[in-house]
């Protein structure tokens, strides 16, 4: 395959990227629509943490791991079934299209799901069952959503902003601990029959991934952090006035994406990265931070900068 192929498929992979999701997608509740913004981000942190579930709950292989002839063309330290990309392809920009209800809307959605699948395949990090898992689940968890969002949406803000903040904490919690368990199946799982536990492999640029990379419970702390504070953010602002759509887009997008750099990158930088519990804490901590400012804290200065600009 070319060089320019590769950048072609790799490209496509970044369309189901966290970083995509946390620099780009954010712009659709900043710039465009709040609430169809605050939609997609909800599913999109569910669907996260779901597939993160899943994957230590099935714990198989990817290919790399059963071919050393196979090249694996991205860092991938979790296990393959089902694919993640495909999963939230599926979910976020399905749910676009279901809102949007336009046919150009659907088809290029339609083409952004097919292709960031393909795109796991071409790069050797999924089998075609992996990612055809991810479509399945990707559909099956967008068509709960779009069946309980609202009623479940009005239950939670017939409550009180501290009743909020505690089913929310309590929805976060429950996603921890089903992650918590299902590691304990993967790594009774893999013990019990040791010819399944993937061997360490190489990636081009020289990266190892290790047993313990694929048992890890990061994924499940960060989603379930940045659901609860994405979550508190929206609760926050919908009993305090609202969103308000406008504004200047690019400023609003600017200062949007600095804070996120903030909290993820920076705080990522300095807070204690690992397993243990105070790492775990960490995390969750850091991606609460992130999802609050996502969902209030930059509407919220986006709201005073504008008010200033009409007095």
């Amino acid at each position: 395959m070319t060089s320019g192929a590769m950048v072609f498929w790799k490209l496509l992979s970044f369309l189901g990227s966290e970083e995509f999701y946390l620099l780009i997608m954010p712009a659709l509740l900043w710039c465009v629509n709040a609430r169809l913004g605050l939609r997609v981000g909800i599913l999109f942190l569910l669907s996260a943490n779901l597939n993160g579930a899943l994957k230590l709950l099935f714990h198989a292989p990817r290919p790399a791991w059963v071919d050393a002839k196979i090249i694996a063309h991205a860092f991938e330290p979790s296990f393959g079934f089902p694919s993640g990309h495909a999963q939230n392809a599926v979910a976020v920009w399905g749910l676009l299209a279901a809102k949007a209800k336009k046919p150009l809307v659907w088809g290029i959605s339609l083409v952004l799901c097919v292709f960031i699948g393909l795109s796991r395949l071409v790069l050797n990090v999924h089998f075609p069952g992996d990612v055809l898992g991810g479509w399945l689940f990707g559909a099956l968890l967008l068509g709960a959503f779009l069946k309980w969002e609202k009623p479940v949406g009005a239950w939670l803000l017939k409550h009180d902003f501290i009743q909020q903040i505690v089913i929310c904490g309590a929805v976060s919690a429950l996603l921890i601990a089903v992650n918590w368990q299902l590691q304990s199946v993967a790594t009774n799982g893999l013990f019990n029959a040791l010819e399944q536990i993937p061997r360490p492999y190489q990636t081009p640029d020289a990266t190892k991934i290790l047993l313990q990379d694929l048992l890890s419970l990061n994924n499940a702390f960060k989603t379930a952090g940045a659901l609860f504070g994405f979550l508190v953010g929206a609760c926050w602002m919908l009993k305090n006035g609202g969103y308000v759509d406008g504004g200047n887009k690019i400023l609003r997008y600017l200062i949007g994406v600095l804070g996120v750099a903030v909290f993820w990158y920076g705080l990522g930088k300095v807070l204690p990265r690992g397993e243990d519990i105070v790492s775990l804490g960490a995390a969750y901590m850091r991606y609460a931070l992130v999802g609050f400012w996502i969902s209030a804290g930059a509407p919220l200065v986006f709201r005073r900068i504008e008010k200033r600009v009409e007095l």
